[in-house]
């Protein structure tokens, strides 16, 4: 249910009944108590009520995610891009008119480097799902980038490469 409200960003009652598999009355409960934790917070009321994630589950439950990617990896990452790269990732923008931009962004990216699909998602302004099944996805089909472990795709610490950096 967590990692649901860090994905998503909120929570409705159905919702955490659905995932959770509890009766009305124990969902009930159960949010109620996460409230009291201050894991959630609550918006509008009856039929309309969602849950948001509260600061205190952003500041310290979300860190601990082994997905999650800490700033100075982030920072070393850039500080190792070539220039023509770093000047790319700062013009772009949420919707790219080039369709060929993302994904050979990525092969570069990933010649360069491994890269997790976490860190990709910070580098190129994206959500990870959208990555993984409009960009990963294709270019492993198109033999163009490769797991670093096959045995696993969805390893936690699954990395892509480029193909055409295994030389």
């Amino acid at each position: 249910m967590l990692t649901f409200l860090r994905e998503i960003g909120a929570i409705d009652n159905i919702s955490y009944r659905q995932l959770t598999g509890s009766s009305k009355k124990q969902s009930g409960f159960d949010l109620r108590e996460l409230r009291k934790k201050e894991i959630i917070e609550q918006k509008q009321s009856g039929k309309s009520t969602y849950y948001l994630p509260s600061s205190f589950f952003i500041t310290t439950m979300v860190d601990k995610d082994p997905t999650m990617v800490d700033k100075d990896s982030i920072n070393e990452i850039f500080s190792q891009l070539p220039p023509s790269i770093t000047e790319i990732l700062d013009k772009i923008g949420r919707r790219s008119q080039d369709r060929n931009l993302i994904p050979d962004l990525i092969i570069q990216l990933c010649s360069l480097r491994e890269l997790s699909i976490s860190e990709l998602a910070i580098l190129l302004k994206r959500n990870e799902k959208y990555i993984k099944t409009q960009y990963i996805q294709p270019l492993i089909e198109a033999e163009k980038l490769t797991y670093t472990i096959p045995a696993m795709i969805s390893h936690p610490d699954q990395k892509y490469r480029s193909k055409s950096s295994l030389g």
